[in-house]
C-alpha cells in the first residue's frame, strides 16, 4: 500500500470518493466501479515521476482481480486500524462540519472561507493555499466542494485532475468537549427530553450537524410535517435558526441551542504535516463561487 498511498507525494485521485459519503463500504463500492480508463489516467498521473511496481501497472490496465485485491486490502486495513477509533474519527468530522455550515448559514461564504484553517487564506474573490505546485484552478461555474478530513495534516489537498470535480481536503478542527458519542450523547438526550420532551431534544441534539427539513425528519424517524413542526417551535424558542439554500431550508443551532445542548464550536489547534508535501511549497489558487461552496 505504501507504494501506492505514499507519505509524501501524489496518489490516484479514485482512492479519494467525493459522492461515497460517510460509509467506508460505500466508498469502497465507489473505488472498485473505476472504470479502467479512470483507473488508466489517474495512475499515470500520480505515477509521472516515477516507474510504478507490476501490480500497479496491473491495476492501471483495468486488472479485476488486482482491483479486488486492493479492496480487500483496504477493508482489512480499516478494519484493524481505524474502525476501533470510528466514533471519534466520525465526531471531529461531524463536528467541524456543523460549525463551517454555522458560518456559512450566519456569513456567507466569506466567512466560512475566513474560518477555514492555515495555511487556507481567502482574499477575494480567491482562495489560497500552500500547495507542492503553482496552479490555478478555475471553477468554471462548477462549485467547490469542501471535506473535512481527520487524516490530513498541515496543507490541504486536491485532485491531481484538475478537470474532476473541485474539492478541497482540509483538516478537520479537534473535536472540543460537547457531546461525545455514548454515554454522554445518552445523558444529554435525558436532560434535554425532561426539559422539552423526546423528540424536541433529539431534534436539538441531531442539529448539532446542520440539516435540512428532510433530512431531519429522517434522522428522528418522524414525518416532514412532524419535523417541520418541531423546528418552528425551536425557531421560535431561539434554540435553531433556518436558513433558505436554494430549495432547501438548512435548521442549525443558535449559541443558545449549543449551549443548551452542550456543545463549543470553537476551532483547536491543527498539527503541522504536510499530506503531500514537498520542501518548498507555493500557493494554490481557488477562485470563489459563493453559492456553491458546500
Amino acid at each position: 500500500m505504501s507504494s501506492l498511498v505514499p507519505v509524501k507525494g501524489n496518489f490516484p485521485d479514485f482512492l479519494t470518493p467525493v459522492t461515497a459519503g460517510p460509509d467506508f463500504e460505500a466508498g469502497l463500492e465507489s473505488i472498485l466501479s473505476a472504470g479502467q480508463t479512470r483507473l488508466s489516467n489517474d495512475l499515470s498521473a500520480a505515477f509521472a515521476r516515477q516507474s510504478a511496481p507490476p501490480w500497479i501497472r496491473k491495476l492501471s490496465n483495468g486488472d479485476r482481480a488486482a482491483l479486488n485485491k486492493l479492496c480487500d486490502t483496504l477493508r482489512d486495513y480499516f478494519n484493524t486500524a481505524i474502525r476501533p477509533h470510528w466514533p471519534k474519527v466520525h465526531h471531529q468530522v461531524t463536528e467541524d462540519h456543523a460549525l463551517r455550515t454555522r458560518h456559512l448559514t450566519t456569513g456567507g461564504a466569506e466567512k466560512l472561507f475566513n474560518s477555514l484553517p492555515a495555511p487556507i487564506k481567502w482574499r477575494w474573490p480567491v482562495l489560497e493555499t500552500n500547495y507542492p505546485e503553482n496552479r490555478t484552478l478555475h471553477l468554471d461555474g462548477r462549485g467547490l466542494t469542501l471535506i473535512p478530513s481527520y487524516f490530513c495534516f498541515g496543507n490541504p489537498i486536491t485532485f491531481i485532475d484538475p478537470g474532476l470535480p473541485p474539492v478541497l481536503v482540509y483538516p478537520a478542527h479537534k473535536a472540543t468537549n460537547g457531546v461525545r458519542p455514548g454515554g454522554g450523547r445518552e445523558n444529554a438526550s435525558k436532560r434535554l427530553a425532561a426539559l422539552l420532551g423526546h423528540t424536541r431534544a433529539q431534534v436539538l441534539l441531531a442539529l448539532q450537524t446542520p440539516s435540512s427539513t428532510s433530512g431531519l425528519a429522517r434522522q428522528i424517524d418522524a414525518s416532514l410535517a412532524s419535523a417541520s413542526q418541531h423546528t418552528t417551535i425551536l425557531r421560535e424558542a431561539g434554540l435553531i435558526t433556518s436558513t433558505r439554500l436554494g430549495k432547501a431550508v438548512l435548521h442549525s443551532l443558535t449559541p443558545l441551542g449549543r449551549e443548551l445542548v452542550g456543545t463549543n464550536d470553537q476551532p483547536g489547534a491543527v498539527a503541522p504535516g504536510d499530506h503531500r508535501g514537498v520542501s518548498r511549497p507555493g500557493p494554490r489558487r481557488l477562485p470563489y463561487l459563493a453559492d456553491s461552496a458546500g
